[in-house]
């Protein structure tokens, strides 16, 4: 069996960088159940098929107008079985790409990150296209088997969902090997392109009132990426006189984030999904954290980690986030041998592999009624 994973996403933008570990993870994922996937992408104005450039555009215009018919000049659509793609937004020509895409009896799943997503829109540009987008996706259902929601919603826009969360390719993600440090002294590690609903403040603020009493343990709070909120942080950081305890290190990657992970004890995860009026998640994060051997906090309901001792879940609110009770969730095994038993916990309950299992069995089924 062979499928096309289509994506508009540019791989060269440091803001997609979560994003194209979740697809090549899902793409593994297929892989590994013998099913060929050829990837379409964008490499700044270049498209790609796998790691072939072919063509250049001269405008994101250019391209957006004719993405979809150029995929059908540079590729054989009759050697695919299906099509698996990730919601670029509607658009003539995209519905026209699928309606041809149905002339040959192909199996389309799409799949759309966030749903709902028309309140999310707010820049002028993004309004143009979601208005362009109102008027084609009604067309959706006429040519769209299924869509992959990470939401409870059975039924999106007329179109029967397969429900999944989030995975990781846990395979890619290495286990941190902790340094030796003083006892006295616990570092918290949020790895994010940071933005208001990961709730850095509420930590922030929790180290304020910390410092302000007696304290046994020296607690450090690093913060690794960049991303709109992070002048905000900065800022609040330095008003508290927390320059210390806070630390920014920018973007990092590669052996440079193995390192800080290596340093850090406990995973901050989402604290402020109440801003954007989320009480359910499946984040990235949190899987690398597990994946990694890490303990975390977060501020939200995942399914994967409601039940899970070393996830601390802290309220989705407004409230300050209290710096002892982190400090008492990390002390009641901090002495065990727990990373390897968080990692095994999530190659068996984390991996794309298993969160595509509805997907898989559709397609081995044939079950497209």
């Amino acid at each position: 069996m062979k499928g096309l994973y289509i994506t508009k996403e540019d791989i060269l933008n440091p803001e997609m960088n979560g994003v194209f570990r979740k697809i090549y993870g899902q793409i593994s994922a297929f892989k590994k159940s013998e099913i060929n996937i050829d990837f379409v992408y964008f490499k700044g104005s270049k498209m790609v098929i796998n790691n072939d450039s072919k063509k250049s555009y001269s405008s994101k215009f250019k391209r957006n107008l004719s993405m979809f018919s150029d995929i059908l000049k540079f590729t054989d659509i009759t050697n695919y079985d299906f099509l698996y793609i990730r919601y670029p937004f509607s658009t003539k020509d995209f519905i026209s790409f699928l309606k041809k895409i149905k002339s040959y009896n192909l199996k389309v799943f799409v799949e759309i990150p966030t749903f709902p997503y028309d309140d999310e829109i707010h820049n002028f540009k993004q309004k143009l296209k979601l208005y362009n987008d109102k008027i084609y996706r009604n067309f959706l259902k006429k040519f769209v088997d299924y869509i992959v929601t990470y939401s409870e919603h059975d039924e999106i826009l007329g179109i029967k969902t397969i429900k999944i969360v989030n995975g990781i390719d846990v395979d890619k993600i290495p286990v941190r090997s902790p340094l030796p440090k003083n006892k006295n002294r616990i570092d918290l590690i949020g790895v994010a392109n940071v933005s208001k609903w990961h709730g850095y403040d509420r930590l922030i603020k929790g180290l304020e009132e910390y410092y302000k009493n007696k304290y046994e343990k020296e607690v450090y709070f690093h913060i690794v990426g960049e991303g709109p909120e992070l002048e905000n942080l900065k800022l609040l950081t330095q008003n508290l006189k927390l320059d210390k305890f806070v630390i920014f290190h920018g973007f990092k990657t590669g052996k440079d984030l193995d390192e800080l992970f290596n340093l850090a004890d406990v995973g901050i995860g989402s604290l402020g999904m109440y801003r954007i009026g989320l009480k359910k998640g499946a984040i990235l994060k949190l899987r690398e954290y597990c994946s990694r051997g890490l303990p975390f906090i977060y501020g939200y309901d995942d399914s994967d980690f409601d039940s899970f001792k070393y996830a601390f879940k802290v309220p989705n609110n407004s409230s300050i986030i209290h710096i002892n009770e982190i400090i008492d969730f990390y002390e009641k095994f901090k002495d065990r041998d727990y990373i390897n038993e968080i990692r095994k916990y999530a190659e068996k309950n984390l991996s794309w592999a298993v969160k595509l299992k509805p997907i898989i069995e559709k397609l081995s089924i044939g079950d497209f009624l």
